[in-house]
């Protein structure tokens, strides 16, 4: 007989009327012999609390009666405790009506409707314009079980927190789930390994559909990584800002590649796009190896071929602005790695007199690297020969306009707050009078030539749009601002010389004479351009690309970081596909623009913490009950 525990005592729910004569007390020994040897030791208790109340009524002392008043005027009816319906109960008559009727009582506490449905918070996170810092809002939705939902949430977690396969069947979790929902029937390791592909498989299909009804074009990231088990894999990353001017990061693909040459990755390359159906690729961001430049040219030929490219692909290759610092910075280190790891140039003196005074001294250093010279002194000061160098390795990448993707002067210039005339001056602050006028002519005419490219594209023929008129600012010069803050202030005092541009002809002139706006840390960029799109239709759709373009790899390398987790020693055994489904549905699932208040989580380590040390104290202060 199924029961329900209500303080202390058993609450039956609905039962048929066979299951509910086995409670009344047996009239004849045979009978008495037969229940007590069917029923639990609940009714053995309760027969014996008869015996001492002999005078009372049998059905009494039903747990029925834990929820039944027997009228005071007539012992006929009994009063129902929450719905205070009268129920006939005649002595002879049994309990068998005040158990239905608590069976359906819809105010008794004990009963769910199953029609009923239950209510959960959820969390939702929001943001008002992009950029923004997102709120979390608490709402309550609707809930019922459902097992394949909370299968497919097992699955989720899994994937996002990186979590081995094996975890469903670890007997702590199973404990947790068990009563956390009973109704749940934990998956196998092998159900939930196929539940992550069925996930990966339908994520999939959602992000191919997305990009054939948009007609998306992208910008790329790739690398190259090593796992454990000496396979080279390829990870190549899709960068793009949607029609709400949202930017997005997609992991598109994550699969091992049989060599490094260029021409291997470039065929790799071509068949992920044509998997995806991208046929449209602004750039493609990759690191300085030599391999690289063959996969780019190679690469060209096919997107030209697709007839979608910009510009003929002619600033397809964008080099990692990451990758070349961290080649200056490692070549220049090289220059003075000796004296760096003496890095004890405070001592100095001590080390001089330690010379003097200690035989063992100089016979000691000598085994390492030797004694510290006057050389390796002077280096740890000034690093003179180490800037040389590292000036020398910047040039190889930056002094040569012709290895600069003109893109990278393009977006500066579609931000309102510095346009063409502060790219213009900012290159005439880097480079010489004779290479400054060649670059800003370059600059120009690839702006427009894209502006053409994407006119013609769209077909759109823009009218004068109204300018918006500002009030102009004071603007203060001060040698001791950063130098970024510097130039920005000398700039916008050179425009404060010069009259508004007149004469506009189109769109792009339109937007170059109009005046900048403030310059201001908080401005939301991609919030003005979605703003303005419907007044520079054409411009912001060269905007919404050129603004995509990933600067360097870190996109990719990060996935990578991630990757080499899951590719330990519990994942060593995974199969590519596995890998790729479970790389790629992380970076898919993931919530996005979830912030993390780091002064939060410090405060909270400092109470946990605070805790731990007063833990021996509170130990001590336990006893032991007798």
């Amino acid at each position: 007989m199924a029961e329900m525990e209500v303080d202390g005592e058993p609450l039956p729910t609905q039962q048929t009327q066979s299951s509910n004569a086995s409670v009344n007390p047996p009239t004849t020994t045979k009978s008495t012999s037969t229940t007590t040897e069917s029923t639990d030791k609940g009714v053995k208790r309760k027969k014996k609390e008869n015996k001492k109340h002999k005078g009372e009524p049998k059905e009494t002392y039903s747990e029925v009666w834990d929820h039944m008043t027997r009228s005071e005027t007539d012992p006929e009816y009994a009063s129902c405790n929450y719905c205070t319906r009268m129920i006939k109960c005649p002595s002879n008559y049994g309990t068998s009506s005040m158990r239905n009727h608590l069976g359906r009582c819809s105010k008794n506490p004990h009963n769910i409707d199953k029609k009923q449905k239950l209510l959960m918070f959820q969390n939702k996170y929001t943001s008002q314009e992009a950029g923004e810092t997102v709120s979390k809002v608490s709402t309550f939705v609707p809930w019922k079980f459902d097992q394949a939902t909370c299968r497919f949430f097992c699955a989720r977690m899994i994937i996002i927190d990186e979590l081995p396969f094996k975890t469903v069947e670890h007997e702590g979790f199973r404990d947790f789930v068990n009563n956390l929902q009973p109704q749940f029937q934990i998956p196998s390791r092998t159900t939930i390994t196929q539940d992550v592909l069925d996930i990966y498989v339908s994520e999939a299909g959602k992000l191919k559909n997305y990009f054939a009804k948009n007609k998306q074009r992208v910008s790329l990231t790739t690398d190259l990584w090593s796992s454990r088990q000496n396979l080279s894999y390829m990870c190549l990353t899709a960068h793009f800002i949607d029609k709400d001017w949202i930017i997005h990061k997609r992991i598109i693909n994550f699969c091992p590649v049989s060599g490094h040459s260029g021409e291997i990755i470039g065929k790799y390359l071509e068949k992920s796009l044509l998997d995806w159906g991208l046929d449209k690729v602004f750039t493609i961001t990759v690191d300085n190896a030599s391999s690289n430049d063959l996969c780019i040219r190679y690469l060209k030929r096919r997107l030209n071929a697709w007839k979608h490219s910009v510009l003929d692909s002619q600033y397809l290759h964008m080099r990692c602005c990451a990758h070349i610092l961290s080649l200056v910075i490692k070549d220049g280190l090289k220059e003075v790695d000796t004296s760096i790891a003496q890095s004890a140039i405070k001592f100095q003196d001590a080390f001089d007199l330690l010379e003097e005074q200690d035989s063992k001294y100089k016979s000691d250093l000598e085994s390492l690297r030797g004694l510290p010279t006057e050389e390796d002194w002077e280096y740890a000061r000034c690093f003179k020969k180490m800037a040389a160098r590292m000036k020398a390795k910047y040039d190889k990448y930056w002094s040569n306009t012709s290895n600069i993707n003109i893109f990278l002067f393009i977006a500066p210039i579609l931000d309102p707050r510095y346009k063409l005339g502060y790219v213009t001056f900012i290159i005439s602050q880097s480079y010489d009078e004779e290479k400054a006028e060649t670059l800003c002519s370059q600059v120009e005419k690839v702006l427009q030539d894209l502006y053409d490219h994407y006119s013609n594209e769209i077909g759109v023929v823009n009218e004068s749009p109204s300018t918006n008129s500002q009030q102009e600012e004071e603007i203060v010069v001060d040698v001791d601002d950063d130098p970024a803050t510097f130039l920005n202030n000398q700039y916008k005092r050179l425009l404060e010389g010069n009259s508004s541009a007149t004469g506009a002809k189109n769109e792009l002139n339109w937007y170059l004479s109009e005046q900048c706006e403030s310059l201001d840390n908080k401005f939301d960029l991609l919030g003005w351009w979605k703003k303005n799109q419907a007044k520079f239709p054409v411009l912001a759709s060269v905007a919404r690309d050129v603004l995509a373009i990933p600067a360097s790899t870190v996109a990719s390398e990060s996935s990578f970081s991630t990757g080499g987790r899951i590719l330990d020693a519990f994942r060593s055994s995974l199969t590519p596909t596995t890998v790729e489904a479970l790389i790629c549905s992380q970076n898919w699932l993931r919530s996005k623009n979830v912030p993390i208040d780091i002064e939060e989580c410090f405060e909270a380590l400092e109470n946990c913490e605070a805790d731990v040390k007063n833990l021996p104290q509170a130990m001590s202060a336990l006893t032991v009950d007798d």
